[in-house]
């Protein structure tokens, strides 16, 4: 069914429709500007991300939106979402014309209402792409996190840990969260992947990922040690916030497709083994902060 985008208040502009931004392809999703006859834009199609569904509803799933109208791009017109902010506005665009993608939009309303955004030191949304030191939420136990060598053996694979408690406490290494559904901001309960910066001497990938059980505490480790695999949920984290106000990760894998197997969902917390601090799974969550770097 055809649905007309409007806006919610009137004499401000018309509806939404292809706009070129250069002159050249892509096309863009903009605006009728207000006029005497104002004109309504190109009607849309909404397309729920579950093939059952036969409505959107607000704040559960999510759906594919394409102009109604073919363009000269000669491709469909599904929107993306851009990859890159622009240099100057830092935000992102939304485009159409992209073939062979798929892109899932939820109303930003919505999404902030169902899932607010976790809060860095500063009182500031956690941003997509941006570097962060995690710190202890409690003060004078250790330091931030890290990549520690578990083994007094073998160097690598290397596991997430926690610098000790010294006389200088470090901050650990910095890392990028990158949300799975895209998104400028990390929010709680949302998957995302995260890695830490910079280059390991195991020449391996810095990203977490959920590894194996401790058969004495029976709980996981957290470890880097490939790259992020689409087709699995080991690299998906996510943030919660305990009955304090405080935020902690768990592993509990999100299911956007409405059919997926039940995760054995576990929170991170910290164990001691060899006088070295480690994130693990399954037992007391251990709180954190996130200070920009």
């Amino acid at each position: 069914m055809l649905r007309l985008i409007q806006t919610a208040s009137t004499d401000t502009a018309g509806g939404l429709p292809s706009v070129d931004r250069s002159g050249t392809c892509p096309f863009y999703v903009g605006q009728e500007p207000l006029a005497a006859v104002v004109s309504r834009g190109v009607a849309v199609i909404f397309a729920p991300r579950n093939p059952e569904e036969t409505i959107i509803s607000e704040g559960t799933e999510f759906c594919t939106v394409s102009l109604s109208a073919s363009s000269t791009f000669v491709q469909n017109t599904s929107w993306s979402i851009s990859r890159e902010e622009d240099s100057e506005t830092s935000r992102r665009f939304i485009f159409d014309g992209l073939p062979n993608v798929t892109n899932w939009i939820r109303p930003a309303s919505t999404m902030a209402q169902t899932w607010p955004a976790v809060l860095d030191a500063d009182g500031q949304p956690l941003r997509s792409g941006v570097e962060y030191y995690v710190l202890p939420a409690v003060t004078d136990v250790a330091g931030g996190l890290t990549l520690v060598n578990r083994n007094n053996g073998s160097i690598c694979p290397l596991f997430v840990g926690q610098e000790p408690l010294a006389p200088v406490v470090s901050r650990g290494t910095s890392v990028i969260f990158t949300p799975r559904v895209a998104d400028t901001v990390v929010r709680e309960t949302r998957d995302f992947t995260v890695a830490f910066t910079g280059v390991t001497i195991c020449a391996q990938s810095t990203a977490w990922r959920v590894g194996e059980r401790n058969p004495e505490t029976r709980r996981r480790y957290i470890l880097a040690e490939t790259d992020p695999s689409p087709s699995s949920n080991a690299w998906h984290f996510n943030i919660v916030k305990n009955d304090q106000g405080l935020y902690n990760f768990q592993w509990c894998p999100n299911c956007l497709t409405g059919v997926c197997p039940k995760p054995l969902c576990g929170d991170a917390g910290i164990v001691v083994e060899n006088e070295r601090r480690l994130l693990v799974l399954d037992g007391p969550a251990f709180p954190f902060i996130f200070r920009r770097v």
